[in-house]
């Protein structure tokens, strides 16, 4: 079985050419882990739900709480936050206290 450390290994010694293969596979499996974190939430979140958003830019809207409103479709997902200051431009809904998330940028608490 290969290790974490066995690949690192392989990466330190790697020449361009298998660096940007490296880099290219990387790249591909990290779209693929955010699509299927996005089908995850889309499917399994509901309204009244708790979440944090993750990985969110600007970063200061990164690892706000709020409660889920309503899932549209597979790719956004509409949150009241709890606390709506710094939300800025960004925020929307009666209150300015609603955040249109990327399904992605979710996690249940």
């Amino acid at each position: 079985m290969t290790t974490l450390q066995d690949v690192v290994g392989f990466i330190q010694k790697a020449d361009r050419s298998e660096l940007d293969r490296i880099f290219d596979a990387a790249k591909r499996r990290s779209k693929t882990a955010v699509r299927e974190q996005a089908e995850l939430n889309a499917a399994t979140l509901k309204k009244g739900d708790k979440v944090r958003t993750v990985n969110l830019k600007p970063k200061y809207l990164s690892h706000l709480t709020g409660t889920v409103e309503d899932v549209r479709g597979a790719d956004r997902i509409l949150v009241t936050m709890n606390d709506k200051f710094g939300l800025g431009r960004y925020g929307s809904g009666p209150n300015g206290d609603q955040l249109l998330v990327p399904a992605s940028c979710l996690e249940a608490l």
